[in-house]
């Protein structure tokens, strides 16, 4: 990709003598050092910068084919990134990967290198890596390795002639307990489909869910999705800009548009930062924002209008109105055919007036209902009872079972008819009429038995299976311990559970009352709590990471700022608090640990806050953010305080 010029105004001069700036050549391996620990995501580092490596290999030679992702198993501990393209020789693998900055693309906008730093992104991630290449029938085998200083070097490892096709093959060890493979789901998701196969799989595309596509390169999707973001999972709001097939969020909203925006951007429409991992928010790149948010709320009312002039009948009208409604601005006021389509149903209200909503045989009260909501349910009228019976109920579900219709009802007094919905309408004296079998019982949507000797097993991405053969470490939990709560939704957990035990567990879920006989059959069976438990016991913890156990993630970046003046703090504790903080590896292991605890809704006992961090008043949380923007400030009088109140312990 062509590199963006800076946009830099002078006005005047300070003297005749100019110097131009430089790097200390005494000190070249300290710069080093720094380039190749650019990254705060290691992870995602080695994804992103091989893979895009991979994929201009392949678009320098013109092959269509996908760029081919290994995930590390229990079979092999490597993550493998392999091209297909026309290979490097010796003399490329040493120019490429021993200088930094090298780079050949700079020339054009077809490809996404150009900093000539991201084929180093493995030494931030490991110790060594391994580049393999085949070129002009020779393939070359490269040892890529971290020196103590913090620089690196190569080896080269083997040359012999082949007849193996042309390509390159970066193989990168890993660590247990990685996000690899949720890593790679976040970024492929945004890649052509057909571009990359991983564990010989296309990944999942953002389009496979929900979405509004506006145009090829502008789609909406729901706001809120719950994804994992930086190691962690997270309520996700964030636009996405993608460009040359890298992920960028940006923050900045659209005004009256409710949904995330995903947009595709040519290549050079946005600048961002050395590690790539977000945008730099020049003016050219905040002009660029700021013009598609304001062409992109007007292009999203615009085709909606557009779609409404073409809609064949009212209810067509509807589904388009709906799908505004969702993704854009529920309160936009849209019309067709010189009618205002309405948003809601409103039923009256009062003391002896009830509007019910009945599903799955569980009834409740309602005053309104969105339109889309009352398309999918049969409509009942005539309703004139101030409460929904068994029998009624009973008999609701009787009647949706004989006439295929929705068993999701809407009972009101009104007829709520309308050509703008497609759905059931019959009066009450329909349902009265119904007669019920003896001893019927309707069949509850969403249950069901499960066949007598297998139990429901959870799968990729949380789905439920059945499964009849149960091997291997397993570890249970029951339906309500995986059900809704103000801070999670129950494929979350499911997906949370497969997510860290990956395939090393089969994971049960099964109701309370079978637990008893199931650990009858499999003693070895352990609950997912104490499982997590036990793991977080057992587990041999750094002496960094047992002082960080009692840090919470808020107290972590105000001490990460009180860190900067380490050098000023007299008392021993605080430094040794200190020096764990500014220990990455270990905050992240901690927190991932804990993490997956906290997702889960897990209690565990760690260390007492107060044993390596005392609450001292004027440290207090509540005392930094309120001085968010005075950091120094609140610093330097948490210095003095510290060294203080140590001199007063030793005397």
């Amino acid at each position: 990709m062509r590199p963006q010029a800076s946009e830099i105004s002078t006005v005047g001069s300070i003297s005749d003598r100019a110097v131009s700036l430089s790097i200390d050549e005494h000190s070249m391996g300290h710069i080093m050092s720094i380039l190749t620990d650019l990254y705060s995501d290691p992870e995602m580092a080695i994804v992103r910068e091989y893979s895009c490596n991979a994929i201009d290999a392949h678009r320098a030679i013109g092959n269509p084919a996908p760029i081919e992702i290994s995930l590390p198993s229990v079979l092999s501990e490597y993550l493998i990134i392999q091209d297909f393209g026309i290979g490097l020789s010796v003399d490329d693998i040493i120019d490429t990967y021993s200088k930094y900055g090298a780079s050949t693309k700079r020339d054009s906008d077809d490809f996404v290198g150009m900093l000539g730093l991201g084929c180093k992104s493995g030494l931030t991630y490991a110790d060594q890596f391994t580049v393999t290449s085949v070129h002009n029938g020779v393939k070359v085998t490269a040892a890529v390795m971290k020196d103590e200083n913090g620089t690196g070097h190569i080896d080269i490892v083997d040359t012999v002639g082949t007849d193996e096709p042309t390509g390159t093959t970066v193989k990168i060890p890993t660590k247990r307990g990685n996000s690899l493979q949720a890593k790679t789901a976040e970024f492929f998701q945004y890649w052509d489909r057909g571009t990359v196969l991983v564990n010989t799989q296309p990944p999942k595309h953002f389009t496979d869910g929900e979405h509004y596509k506006i145009s090829d390169t502008e789609y909406l999707v729901s706001s809120g999705g719950y994804a994992y973001r930086n190691g962690r999972y997270s309520y996700d709001n964030n636009d996405v800009i993608v460009m040359g097939g890298v992920p960028y969020e940006s923050n900045s909203s659209i005004q009256g548009v409710a949904s995330r925006r995903v947009s595709f951007v040519p290549m050079g429409s946005v600048a961002f930062t050395p590690s790539r991992e977000s945008l730099h928010f020049t003016k050219r790149t905040e002009d660029f924002l700021a013009q598609a948010r304001h062409d992109m709320g007007i292009i999203v009312l615009d085709k909606t209008n557009l779609d409404l002039a073409k809609a064949k009948d009212a209810q067509e009208a509807m589904e388009i109105a709906n799908r505004h409604w969702v993704y854009v601005n529920s309160g936009t006021k849209l019309e067709w055919k010189g009618k205002t389509i309405p948003n809601h149903f409103q039923f009256s209200s009062g003391s002896d007036y009830k509007s019910w909503f009945v599903e799955n045989v569980s009834a409740a009260r309602t005053y309104s209902m969105t339109m889309g909501d009352a398309a999918r349910r049969t409509i009942v009228t005539e309703f004139w009872r101030k409460s929904v019976s068994p029998t009624v109920k009973a008999k609701l579900a009787k009647y949706a079972e004989d006439n295929g219709v929705s068993d999701s009802f809407l009972l009101t007094q009104e007829n709520v008819f309308t050509p703008w919905i497609d759905t059931k309408v019959v009066p009450f004296s329909d349902i009265e009429a119904v007669i019920l079998p003896p001893n019927y019982r309707p069949e509850i949507q969403g249950k069901r038995k499960v066949p007598k000797g297998t139990y429901e097993t959870v799968a990729e991405r949380g789905i439920m299976v059945e499964s009849a053969n149960i091997s291997g470490p397993i570890v249970f939990i029951s339906p309500t311990e995986t059900g809704e709560s103000p801070y999670r939704q129950r494929s979350e957990c499911l997906s949370k559970l497969r997510h860290v035990y990956g395939e090393s567990h089969t994971i049960v879920v099964i109701g309370k009352n079978r637990h008893d006989k199931f650990i009858r059959d499999y003693p070895e069976a352990v609950h997912v709590a104490e499982q997590w438990k036990a793991d977080w016991k057992a587990r041999v913890w750094s002496a960094d990471e047992s002082i960080l156990h009692g840090i919470d993630v808020t107290d972590h970046d105000y001490l990460l700022e009180l860190g900067k003046h380490i050098h000023r703090i007299n008392d021993p504790v605080w430094v040794r608090v200190l020096e764990a903080v500014n220990n990455k590896e270990a905050w992240e292991a901690v927190e991932k640990h804990r993490q997956n605890l906290r997702d889960m809704e897990f209690g565990i006992e760690g260390r007492p806050y107060q044993e390596i961090f005392p609450r001292e008043t004027i440290l207090t949380n509540n005392g930094f953010i309120a001085y968010n923007n005075k950091r120094k400030e609140v610093c330097e009088d948490a210095v003095i305080f510290i060294n203080a109140k140590y001199e007063m312990r030793k005397s």
